[in-house]
């Protein structure tokens, strides 16, 4: 009988000694998914942040009339959160006889080195009011997954 006494203890002890080795994968299991979900977040973030970039450089751009955007200069601003680039191509057209304007790019990056594009086209008018315009939005990915 003193045998046997010594056997429920180890019993006791096994199934204590398993269940703090459950709880313990557990805990390692959902602090990795809590790490993870915190680093997408941070990704997400940025990328949003990359694309309100170029959405505020496709304001600077556009924020003169349309007709006058010759004088519009490319412009590169940098701040703690990012950047903003716009760039312009000029080709003759038959409005008013000159030079202007056909499409404007605004690239918006984030600290990380992501970055976003917008793209404005406008074409070739022979009266205003005919004008063809569209607003493409290109999401690439030029930076690094961490």
């Amino acid at each position: 009988m003193g045998l046997r006494k010594s056997q429920e203890g180890l019993i006791i002890a096994g199934f204590a000694l398993a269940t703090v080795m459950v709880i313990a994968l557990l805990v390692t299991y959902l602090s990795n998914r809590v790490v993870d979900m915190i680093a997408i977040q941070n990704q997400v973030f940025f990328s949003k942040q990359a694309y309100w970039n170029a959405y505020s450089g496709m304001e600077i751009a556009t924020s003169k009339k349309i007709a006058s955007l010759h004088d519009k200069p490319n412009a590169d601003v940098s701040f703690a959160t990012g950047k903003i680039t716009i760039t312009k191509t000029i080709a003759p057209n038959a409005y008013q006889g000159g030079n202007k304007v056909s499409t404007i790019t605004s690239t918006g990056s984030d600290a990380g080195g992501r970055s976003r594009s917008m793209k404005l086209t406008i074409g070739d008018p022979v009266n205003i009011a005919e004008a063809e315009w569209k607003l493409e939005a290109y999401y690439s990915f030029n930076g690094n997954v961490n």
